[in-house]
């Protein structure tokens, strides 16, 4: 059953989350091991084998048919190949994998449920694991001279041109991978190669969480890190450190929303020194925007104001919409904080801003548009309910509308952003004491958000079922808590 030639004691990471996909989804499915065997005409016990760790490799033939019969859409023929490439990387440097092969398991990889300690051993670079020491505010990190590329050393702060105070070692392109055959030069067609990876990660992240998207990441990473060390001429340079350095972001949310907050920083700090090194705005201003959300989350409100001020440096080479953005993103912290009267301000500036924004806004801030932008604004506004804002019904009402229209002009390409919508709306409506729409809006919006792995979903969720059991008479309630419960298994 073992393709690969490896040991079948030998289970390596990516097999064990791809037997845990095939048994998830069959299980899910209502079926028992026979059924899905009968389907593509293997035996039950053949079939069975590939739920078991430790029994080999599953062959591409017998993961191809369990993807069709359980509708997995491609999922786990893509986790397969994830699962086969890392078997051959354990077989000796020998064996050499085209970065085409890589390209083909970004487009299609999902996810494998891993624990922190077991992403940390196997997702992540070992280039990434707690080499990059993280600056102070206002700082980037700066490059030791033996770093293979020179054009990244001694980067001082992008934001105020302060140096420094002592030369920490980024490692993220210190030694090759080895495995991975890299180009001789540089061609336009990899820098577009990393460019599509990332807007494919983006949608597996919106689409399917953090949890979904992470397993794709750490061979990205790896390949895009050691591009900066391959010869470039000097007209692609800061389109490669660009393309390279929204790949860290991308790599950066991703971490973050699954609540790996100090990977996620290694990251948003590498995706900061390549935007210095390409003079690219939007990138910086996007990559502050996405720690500033990290603090948020992390309930450091006043530094994720002041990450937002950074972001805001230079203000005049961001677009309308992403100046509407990073002002949406000082509501949310100053709602957090009770500042009712700077909440307000922020939100009303934010809709003007966005109002003005023109068709040719940049693509380097995720996605920003009209539902993004009143889900933001009906996240703060909402929050100052949180905070012992006496909050008028107009009020109350403005952000209910926000929500309704963000989750709806969400849909299911962002799944995620929805489910979050729509999770704080049945929660305002029970703050609000409107109990039976909080019934109702709570179940569709756990049905929404039962698709998506993210660990900022489960933390909204449980402020669900706290808004829920002040009424634990009323119809619904208790079938809503249960619910809540079993999604945050």
């Amino acid at each position: 059953m073992d393709e690969s030639g490896s040991s079948s004691t030998d289970v390596l990471p990516a097999e064990v989350g791809l037997i845990r996909e095939i048994r998830c989804r069959r299980i899910r499915a209502g079926l028992s091991q026979a059924e899905p065997a009968n389907r593509v005409g293997y035996s039950r016990e053949y079939v069975s084998r590939a739920e078991r760790p430790g029994r080999g490799l599953p062959s591409g033939e017998l993961v191809g048919s369990l993807d069709d019969a359980l509708h997995a859409d491609g999922a786990l023929v893509a986790m397969h190949a994830v699962a086969h490439d890392e078997r051959l990387t354990r077989r000796g440097p020998e064996v050499r994998i085209r970065p085409a092969s890589a390209r083909k398991v970004v487009q299609s990889a999902t996810h494998t449920e891993q624990t922190s300690a077991d992403i940390a051993a196997s997702d992540l670079p070992e280039l990434l694991t707690g080499k990059l020491c993280v600056a102070g505010p206002g700082m980037v990190p700066t490059i030791a001279a033996a770093s293979p590329s020179a054009e990244l050393l001694q980067l001082g702060t992008i934001a105020t041109g302060a140096v420094a105070p002592n030369a920490l070692l980024l490692e993220f392109a210190a030694s090759s991978v080895g495995w991975v055959e890299m180009p001789e030069h540089i061609r336009r067609s990899d820098i577009d190669d990393l460019r599509d990876s990332v807007a494919m990660i983006e949608s597996w992240d919106n689409v399917r969480g953090g949890g979904m998207a992470r397993a794709a990441l750490s061979g990205q990473i790896r390949y895009a890190a050691d591009l900066l060390k391959v010869d470039c001429a000097p007209r692609d340079r800061p389109d490669l450190f660009a393309a390279v350095g929204a790949l860290a972001r991308t790599a950066g949310f991703v971490l973050f929303d699954s609540s790996d907050y100090p990977a996620a920083q290694r990251h948003f700090q590498f995706a900061l020194l390549c935007a210095h090194e390409a003079d690219d705005w939007q990138l910086r201003a996007a990559t502050y925007a996405s720690m500033a959300r990290q603090d948020f989350w992390a309930g450091n409100l006043d530094s994720a104001l002041t990450l937002v001020e950074m972001a805001l440096v230079r203000s005049d080479r961001l677009d309308y919409a992403e100046r509407a953005m990073l002002t949406a993103l000082t509501a949310r912290a100053t709602a957090g904080m009770g500042d009712r009267k700077r909440t307000l301000t922020a939100v009303a500036d934010a809709d003007e801003l966005l109002a003005q924004a023109g068709p040719d806004a940049r693509p380097n801030i995720t996605s920003y548009d009209a539902a993004e932008h009143v889900g933001e604004t009906g996240h703060a506004l909402a929050d100052l309910m949180n905070t012992g804002d006496p909050a008028s019904a107009d009020r109350i009402e403005d952000a209910a509308t926000r929500l309704r229209s963000a989750a709806a002009g969400h849909g299911p390409r962002f799944a995620r952003s929805r489910a979050f919508c729509e999770l704080r709306l049945a929660t305002l409506m029970f703050d609000a004491g409107r109990v039976e729409e909080a019934v109702t809006v709570g179940e569709l919006s756990l049905g929404h958000a039962a698709t998506v792995r993210s660990r900022r979903l489960a933390i909204v969720a449980a402020g669900l079922d706290r808004a829920a059991a002040a009424y634990p008479r009323s119809p619904g309630v208790a079938e809503l808590r249960d619910r809540v419960t079993e999604f945050r298994r």
